[in-house]
């Protein structure tokens, strides 16, 4: 019967003592040698699925981001030409109103000041000129509403704080009169109609 053939290592040399007469094959000795590449391939295999994964929510953050932006950028572009449109549109209307006060009188104005107001609340001469217009129609509770909305976003709209004050004294309201008559003066020291309606409100009150 043949005996097994069996193979040792030499401890010192490391290398495997064959039996004599019998040559080995070069690929047995990196046997194990290849088992463990062949691990450690896999290992290297998994670490860049890892970081492909990862590098691919990188640049999908990115690129969101980008898309965000740009989004962004087209919304304000909307609302930019929106903005300027429904000023155009308000002045535009406001000049109407001015022509037809002139030709047709201040009753052919009031619709070109509504629409101009109704298209853009911030236009303050519109608010003014639909305030201006229950004043002369003596509707003083109307024309103050719409006053002291223009003076909320014109606290120095010329001879805005005049009218304040002219509207409040003729409705008897003596202090809120010469507040408003006082910040006219100091805005405007050198015109005399608010120096003439504060004496008057102060002469009303009795207070020579």
């Amino acid at each position: 019967l043949n005996s097994k053939k069996i193979l040792s290592r030499d401890p010192i040399n490391n290398k495997i003592n064959q039996p004599e007469g019998e040559s080995m094959s070069p690929c047995q000795p990196g046997y194990a040698a290849l088992t463990f590449q062949i691990g450690k391939l896999n290992k290297d295999k998994e670490a860049f699925i890892e970081f492909k994964a990862k590098n691919d929510i990188k640049v999908i953050t990115i690129t969101t981001y980008r898309l965000l932006i740009v989004i962004s950028g087209i919304i304000f572009s909307f609302f930019m030409i929106i903005f300027t449109l429904a000023v155009y549109l308000s002045d535009v209307n406001l000049q109407r109103g001015y022509d037809a006060d002139k030709q047709y009188g201040l009753d052919a104005s009031m619709k070109y000041y509504t629409l101009s107001f109704k298209q853009f609340p911030l236009n303050v001469t519109s608010v003014y000129k639909m305030g201006y217009y229950y004043y002369k129609k003596e509707d003083y509770e109307k024309s103050l509403k719409y006053f002291l909305d223009a003076y909320k976003k014109s606290p120095l709209y010329p001879t805005l704080n005049y009218t304040l004050g002219t509207i409040y004294y003729t409705i008897k309201k003596s202090n809120e009169a010469i507040k408003y008559f006082n910040v006219d003066i100091d805005v405007n020291p050198y015109y005399a109609e608010p120096h003439n309606n504060l004496g008057n409100v102060y002469c009303d009150k009795g207070d020579l």
